[in-house]
């Protein structure tokens, strides 16, 4: 547990385990990643039926990155990954992380066009994730929040976004066969800028993909998409890849 804490010189991660069975609460604090760290991160290698529990409220995140060849999340404030082999194996990975995130602000502050993902979660059976009351900002690439591989059939991830300000190149991202996440999001303003220009950059402001039993309202919510570039930017994509087995869906409402 962190409180009142103020980190503007990191070397590393704040917090890094590889079990489950951890709880992290922070609160009160101002945290300035490390350059290409996260700030809490879970590599989960041991205890995978233990709960991973992650808790932030009123903290502020400067995520730092500089490494231009880290694909996907260089920085950022949370990283669950719920298997270190990164295989999917419902067997290995972490069966379930709650993750809550109340009046913070998550701030990209790197200078260039590198990989933040303020919250990434990734390999796990189920993970709930509520973000209330809080800006989660990246000024290029990638994604404010993202689910990769998160969900089975017989799991339900619940999701829950009220009165906040994401913006990043996709907002909300869901994708890997990520399964049965399901929830709402309310009263807030969801932005997405591209600043790509190659051909397959074009993308969208919430993006499903290669994923299914996903059940998502959004209520009382302003979608913003715009491009600084010449790749094209949507408000909301779907699509999905054979190798998933997936071969439709639809947008309700």
């Amino acid at each position: 547990t962190l409180n009142n804490v103020k980190l503007t010189d990191a070397e590393n991660y704040l917090i890094y385990t590889t079990s489950g069975g951890v709880e992290v609460n922070i609160s009160n604090s101002s945290l300035i990643t490390a350059p290409n760290k996260y700030a809490v991160i879970t590599n989960i290698s041991e205890n995978p039926d233990e709960d991973v529990v992650i808790n932030l409220d009123n903290t502020y995140v400067g995520m730092k990155a500089t490494d231009s060849s880290i694909r996907y999340g260089a920085s950022g404030a949370v990283f669950v990954r719920g298997d270190s082999t990164q295989k999917h194996d419902y067997d290995d990975q972490l069966d379930y992380a709650s993750v809550t995130i109340t009046n913070c602000e998550f701030e990209d502050i790197s200078e260039g066009n590198f990989s933040i993902i303020p919250v990434q979660l990734d390999w796990a059976d189920e993970i709930d994730l509520t973000v209330e009351n809080t800006d989660i900002l990246v000024n290029k690439n990638h994604y404010a929040i993202r689910f990769y591989g998160v969900g089975k059939e017989d799991t339900v991830s619940d999701l829950r976004i009220d009165n906040c300000n994401l913006k990043a190149w996709a907002s909300l991202y869901i994708q890997a066969d990520s399964r049965n996440v399901k929830g709402t999001v309310t009263n807030s303003t969801l932005t997405g800028v591209n600043e790509n220009s190659g051909d397959t950059d074009g993308f969208a402001t919430i993006s499903i993909d290669s994923s299914a039993g996903n059940e998502i309202d959004f209520n009382n919510c302003t979608i913003i998409f715009n491009k600084n570039a010449k790749a094209s930017q949507q408000a909301v994509s779907i699509y999905y890849y054979d190798h998933t087995g997936i071969d439709g869906g639809n947008i309700v409402n």
